[in-house]
């Protein structure tokens, strides 16, 4: 039976490897770790002690313990523990020193399959869908007094794609040796157009039903979508290290959502700037009931006596009115 204990990079890479062979006389052996230069195992870790921890193994079992030092073992859970037994190779740490334990008898994860499938085909498929979006978009908006700029758009849009793209991918490389900026060109086109699918199905939804709050919605969803993607590429430029970069994007995607909610309410005592869709989508579309005239009339005017009584109970002693949409 032959044990291995290594000293990892945060990436996983082994930085350091002893090999420890069964004893002749079956006797346990007791395997020292810390700073100081008499251990079995040398690591440079200011917040390891001189001899920190030692692993007696003893047949097919190990157990590590703490020997003199105030930091003690961090378990792979992350807790703090004087004592771990150690039957997987799951690391744990000395210090900010990950070490991971192996046992030739120990069962190895299944080898991964090489990706041999490209995958700029399907960024090119994407990005295309994007441009396509783009000029359809000036297209529609076009009125005929200049020359649409077409050309200007795209450009930008695939220098900021490709701009995005590279950053991600200039930190996987960094970080744990790959670069795949066309898995990355492929996320970042997919986080664009779905949320550019979802902001069109609530136009739709408050269209058809008269509803309000879908287009109240646009912006948490707009954050939302862009948190996962981001996310996405987190997680796939540091697979091993992901977990905290995901707790670290849910805060910034919620501060992205409660701040301009919390500043919308201050400034104006209501949680949206939305009053009104002002959506136009074919008829078919429309699920609603048809309103009267005599109720359009009959609100408008229910809505300019409110504002009346409003705009009179906030004048001031000088005759000044205060519009809460529009502050000073």
């Amino acid at each position: 039976m032959t044990w291995s204990i290594e000293v990892l990079h945060r990436d996983g890479a082994a930085l350091q490897r002893i090999l420890i062979a069964d004893p002749a006389d079956n006797e346990p052996r007791t395997v020292r770790i810390g700073r100081a230069l008499d251990n079995d195992l040398i690591v440079d870790d200011a917040h390891c002690a001189a001899h920190h921890a030692e692993i007696v193994i003893s047949g097919d079992a190990a157990t590590l313990s703490a020997v003199a030092t105030v930091n003690g073992i961090i378990a792979p859970n992350g807790k703090a523990v004087r004592a771990l037994a150690l039957d997987n190779d799951k690391p744990f740490k000395l210090g900010h020193t990950s070490i991971r334990v192996r046992c030739d008898r120990w069962p190895l994860a299944p080898e991964l399959p090489l990706q041999t499938r490209p995958v700029w085909p399907l960024a090119l498929l994407l990005l295309g869908l994007v441009f396509a979006h783009e000029s359809w978009d000036i297209w529609l908006k076009d009125v005929g007094s200049q020359r649409p700029e077409y050309l200007y758009t795209l450009a930008g849009v695939s220098a900021g794609l490709g701009a995005w793209s590279s950053v991600y991918t200039l930190f996987g490389r960094l970080v744990s040796g790959t670069q795949r900026f066309f898995h990355h060109l492929a996320i970042a086109c997919t986080g664009f157009l779905s949320g550019i699918v979802l902001l069109y199905l609530l136009d739709v939804l408050a269209f058809a039903s008269s509803w309000l709050w879908p287009i109240q919605i646009h912006q948490p969803v707009v954050v939302v979508v862009g948190a996962a993607t981001v996310r996405a590429h987190l997680r796939l430029a540091d697979p091993r290290h992901w977990p905290g970069l995901r707790y670290a994007v849910a805060l910034v995607a919620a501060l992205a959502i409660v701040v301009p909610i919390a500043q919308q309410w201050m400034s104006h005592s209501r949680w949206s700037p939305i009053e009104s869709t002002g959506i136009l989508k074919h008829p078919a579309l429309r699920l609603a009931p048809p309103v009267s005239i005599d109720d359009i009339a009959k609100r408008q005017l229910e809505l300019k006596n409110r504002t009346d009584a409003l705009k009179a109970k906030q004048e001031d002693g000088d005759g000044d009115v205060y519009y809460p949409d529009n502050p000073g």
